[in-house]
């Protein structure tokens, strides 16, 4: 029997000289705020009231006051435990196995939670400002509205808005693995075992990205077939409360899709919690093995495996609260491994050589024909033969 603790504890990632985003402030009004209600004031949509309507919240940077990029996780206490018995009412030959543990996900990897939007900028190519209607960029002038310089830092909350945003979660935690497993092993004859036994794998906290910035459900189609009065009302055109508040972007014409203005912050494309500890899985596998151990030139390994692994780790829709339970990606329900090492019997010390040196013929033969020296012959010639 034996028994362990193990304790880790991972320290937060920090950027030298601080050039990365740590979060996304979720409560403050965005700088455009004002200027953007305004607009939507004088021209609202049906579906959003003219009071209700928020350009809330923007990407934050680390500081010299606050330089870490996530918050860090407690210490994380991982046991285990792993027993091996031969019982005596079955012999010398039969012996039982278990165990069990936790074991953790490394989170610290390397570049974990940098995301240097704001200083490493790309200008993107916008094709149109009222939905493909016109053209805006052309092939003579693909960027008629210059090309975007990184402002690092001084955005602040206006930092890539009319285009998407990420950041880290700052609800991160170490997954685990619970792990145990019981097995049986037997001694056959000819320096064989059988093996076979139970694996149990349970994954918890699991990292996933969780869309954040997406169309409220209550908006979409509930019905089961494909439902194109919905899709042309949600991405029609209605006047654009952002216009000349974003320039470089598909949000600074005259209108926008009305689905954009639906999001619950809408002055960005998208926005992605990444890192969350949502996921989960599940993995139940029978496996068999059949061994004969290196003996008389010959090994012989066969293993079959019978499994099922199921994952909650992606949403079917982006708006779900939970990730969707389903057979995992990974998932391979049967698999079947058969192997032999055979030790070809041409070479010097092989029981075919054996046999024939007790013969008394040579044991090795070199490619001209001359008789090599071996411990039979030398054996021979030390009381005096010829």
């Amino acid at each position: 029997m034996n028994l362990g603790l193990r304790m880790e504890k991972e320290l937060a990632t920090t950027e030298r000289y601080n050039r990365s985003i740590n979060g996304f402030d979720f409560a403050s009004a965005s700088p455009i705020s004002a200027a953007a209600i305004a607009a939507y004031r004088r021209n609202p949509t049906s579906e959003v009231a003219p009071d209700q309507f928020r350009t809330q919240g923007g990407l934050t940077f680390a500081s010299a006051a606050n330089r870490s990029l996530f918050r860090t996780p407690p210490i994380a206490w991982s046991p285990r435990f792993g027993v091996s018995w031969s019982p005596a009412m079955l012999g010398n030959k039969t012996v039982l196995r278990g165990g069990m543990g936790l074991f953790y996900f490394p989170l610290n990897r390397a570049g974990t939670g940098i995301d240097q939007t704001g200083f490493s900028q790309q200008t993107p190519l916008v094709a149109s400002l009222d939905g493909n209607l016109t053209p805006h960029a052309t092939l003579a002038n693909p960027f008629p509205d210059g090309i975007i310089q990184p402002a690092g830092s001084a955005l602040g909350l206006a930092t890539n808005v009319g285009r998407g945003a990420g950041y880290f979660s700052d609800k991160v935690r170490n997954g685990y693995s619970l792990r145990w497993n019981l097995d049986v092993q037997h001694q056959l004859p000819k320096d064989s075992v059988l093996e076979f036994g139970y694996v149990y794998n349970h994954g918890v906290k699991m990292e996933l990205n969780r869309p954040v910035d997406f169309v409220p459900a209550q908006y979409l189609s509930t019905r089961p077939v494909r439902d194109q009065a919905t899709i042309d009302r949600l991405s029609g055109n209605v006047p654009n409360p952002f216009q000349g508040l974003m320039p470089g972007t598909a949000f600074n014409g005259a209108t926008i899709a009305r689905q954009q203005l639906l999001r619950p912050f809408p002055h960005f494309t998208g926005i992605t919690e990444r890192s969350v500890p949502e996921g989960s899985s599940y993995m139940h596998m029978f496996q068999a093995r059949v061994e004969k151990r290196f003996s008389h030139g010959v090994q012989f390994l066969a293993n079959y495996l019978f499994a099922k692994t199921i994952e909650r780790r992606s949403r079917l829709n982006e708006a779900d609260p939970f990730p969707e339970k389903r057979i995992s990606s990974d998932d391979r329900p049967m698999r079947f491994v058969a192997s032999v090492n055979w030790d070809l019997p041409f070479r010097q010390g092989t029981r075919v050589g054996f046999w024939r040196a007790r013969r008394g013929e040579p044991d090795d033969l070199g490619l001209d024909g001359e008789i090599r020296s071996t411990p039979c012959n030398r054996a021979r010639r030390s009381d005096g033969a010829t």
